[in-house]
């Protein structure tokens, strides 16, 4: 019989659990992109300043967001870590 105190393998549970360290290089591997590309616009001989505002800006959500992660329950990390992981397939990252 299966102890309902350590979920199987296979479990639903135990696929939507995310350690912390796991979540926290995610997140890590979406502020550096944003901070490679701000260093890259400011770095422009003609920088766009509307898109340097704004990678500023998702770059100091993102920072929030990894301080989060210190306080976060399992549920908020993995949802955390699927948002981010989802993000740096958008970014090519």
């Amino acid at each position: 019989m299966h102890d309902p105190a350590s979920p199987s393998p296979n479990s639903s549970e135990s696929a939507d659990t995310v350690s912390y360290g796991v979540a926290f290089e995610t997140v890590g591997r979406v502020i550096a992109w944003y901070s490679r590309e701000i260093l890259a616009e400011r770095r422009s001989p003609d920088p766009d300043t509307a898109r340097l505002e704004r990678l500023l800006a998702e770059h100091r959500e993102c920072m929030q967001d990894q301080a989060r992660l210190k306080e976060a329950g399992g549920e908020e990390m993995a949802r955390l870590n699927a948002r981010y992981a989802a993000r740096l397939e958008e970014l090519g990252a």
